[in-house]
C-alpha cells in the first residue's frame, strides 16, 4: 500500500512539473527529395515533403503529396559547426536512401537506426552521406 502511495505521488509530481514546462514550438522544414527513400522501413517516394518536428515529444513527422503522414522517434543530433541550413541528411547505400537526420536552422534530429539500415550497413561499406537544403523552414 505505501509502495501504491509512493506511486501515485510521484506520477502527480511528474504531470504536474511536465505540464509547467513551456511548449517548445514545433518547426517545419520543406523539402523536394529527388529520389525514393525509406523512414523506418517505410518506403517515400521521390516528390515534395514537410517535415515537422517535435521537441516536446521527440518526434518528426513527414507528411508527403499523396501520401499519409508518418511519424518517427528522434533524438538530439550532434551539431555541426557553422551550418546553419534547414536540411534533411540521407545515408546512400547504392540507390537505398535512408533518411538520417532532420535540421531546422537552429538543431537537429537523428532517427534511430532502422532494422533495414542495419542490414545494409552489415552488406556494404560506409554509407555515402547525402544532404538536401529545404526550400523553406518556418516555426509555428
Amino acid at each position: 500500500m505505501k509502495n501504491q502511495l509512493s506511486l501515485i505521488t510521484l506520477s502527480a509530481c511528474a504531470l504536474l512539473f511536465s505540464s509547467a514546462l513551456p511548449a517548445q514550438p514545433d518547426s517545419k522544414v520543406i523539402v523536394n527529395v529527388p529520389f525514393d527513400f525509406t523512414v523506418m522501413n517505410e518506403q517515400f517516394a521521390a516528390g515534395a515533403y514537410t517535415v515537422t518536428t517535435n521537441l516536446t515529444q521527440s518526434t518528426i513527422v513527414i507528411r508527403g503529396e499523396d501520401q499519409r503522414p508518418m511519424t518517427a522517434l528522434t533524438f538530439a543530433a550532434s551539431p555541426s559547426k557553422g551550418d546553419d541550413r534547414a536540411k534533411l541528411i540521407f545515408h546512400r547505400y547504392g540507390d537505398r536512401y535512408i533518411l538520417s537526420q532532420v535540421w531546422d536552422g537552429e538543431s537537429g534530429r537523428e532517427l534511430l537506426v532502422s532494422k533495414l539500415e542495419r542490414e545494409l550497413a552489415k552488406n556494404n561499406e560506409h554509407p555515402k552521406v547525402v544532404a538536401l537544403v529545404a526550400s523553406q523552414r518556418k516555426h509555428q
